[in-house]
């Protein structure tokens, strides 16, 4: 495949609230479908039927968002992903942050609270993806008080390799 996609992308200070009323896959707050060399600042997405940051870009970086009452507020599917300074909580479908197979993470400095149903709170190396999935998780906080959840915070499917966490 020879077009790039989406490539360079910058977007800072921009906010998607509420955007939409379809079903439970509707629009996407923020989503790049093919790409490369993304950063994503300073940005919010809350409400809505879709994913709040939705990429399938490699060398994506998302710093300082905050996602809060979508689908999935974060779901990253690309290599060289890195999500810094976050904030996802109330996810409404399969997580506050999903990683998808086949793609690497850096996770630091995030916090990530409640499912307002009772999935999963954060799906690493989700399987509607496959591949090496390397995962590296510092600093960061998984919380969650809804009883229907069972106690499960954090899923790691197959593909999970060389996954490092700490504090």
């Amino acid at each position: 495949e020879s077009d790039p996609g989406c490539t360079n992308l910058h977007l800072a200070d921009v906010q998607a609230i509420d955007n939409g009323t379809q079903g439970d896959t509707g629009t996407d707050a923020f989503a790049v479908e093919r790409g490369s060399d993304i950063l994503v600042e300073r940005c919010t997405a809350s409400g809505g039927p879709g994913d709040g940051f939705d990429f399938k870009s490699d060398r994506t970086t998302l710093l300082n968002v905050i996602a809060h009452d979508t689908r999935n507020n974060i779901k990253l599917w690309g290599a060289e992903a890195v999500l810094v300074n976050a904030l996802a909580y109330d996810a409404h479908a399969d997580a506050n942050l999903v990683l998808a197979a086949g793609g690497s993470y850096t996770i630091v400095n995030v916090t990530i609270a409640n499912m307002a149903g009772t999935a999963y709170l954060v799906v690493v190396g989700d399987t509607s993806a496959n591949g090496p999935t390397p995962v590296s998780i510092h600093n960061s906080i998984f919380f969650n008080d809804n009883p229907a959840n069972e106690g499960t915070l954090v899923w790691f499917g197959p593909d999970v390799v060389n996954l490092s966490i700490d504090h």
